[in-house]
C-alpha cells in the first residue's frame, strides 16, 4: 500500500508537535514521523554541502538547543540516525559528512517541504505554546 507524500502543512505540523511533545531517548516509534524529525534535521544542512564531524557535531547540537528539551537525544545520537537512516552519508574515512537530501526517502516529501524554515516552524510553535500558557494563567 503507497503512502501519500508528506505535504509541507503536515511536515511543519509534526516537526512542531515532536520538538514540543518530546522524543527520545530513541526516534519515535512511527516510521512517517522518523522521516519528518530527521527530513527537519538534513533540511538545516544544505544539501550536498561537506562537513567535517565537528561541524556537523555543532549544526546538530544548535539544532538540539533550538529544538527544545523536550528532544533528549543528544549529537551523536542524531548524527548516527541521520548516517543509518540515509539521510546523510560518511566518507570510507569516516572524515566527511554530506547530506542527501535525494535520498531513498525523498518520494515521501512533497517538493514544497525543502522551502520549509524547521528552525522557524519550531520557534513558532514554542511561542505559541507560551502565549497560550500564559493567557491560561490569566484566566
Amino acid at each position: 500500500m503507497a503512502q501519500t507524500a508528506i505535504t509541507s502543512s503536515e511536515f511543519e505540523r509534526r516537526i512542531a508537535a515532536l520538538c514540543l511533545g518530546g522524543v527520545g531517548p530513541g526516534l519515535p516509534r512511527k516510521r512517517r514521523d522518523r522521516r519528518i524529525l530527521l527530513k527537519g534535521v538534513a533540511l538545516l544542512l544544505g544539501h550536498g554541502r561537506a562537513y567535517t564531524e565537528s561541524s556537523l557535531n555543532a549544526v546538530l547540537e544548535s539544532w538540539l538547543a533550538a529544538a527544545g528539551p523536550a528532544v533528549r537525544f543528544d549529537h551523536v545520537s542524531l548524527r548516527r540516525y541521520l548516517i543509518d537512516e540515509g539521510y546523510v552519508a560518511r566518507d570510507v574515512a569516516g572524515s566527511e559528512y554530506r547530506v542527501c537530501l535525494s535520498s531513498e526517502w525523498s518520494d515521501l516529501f512533497e517538493r514544497e517541504v525543502d522551502d520549509v524554515d524547521v528552525l522557524e516552524t519550531v520557534r513558532a510553535a514554542v511561542a505559541e505554546r507560551d502565549e497560550r500558557r500564559v493567557r491560561r494563567r490569566e484566566r
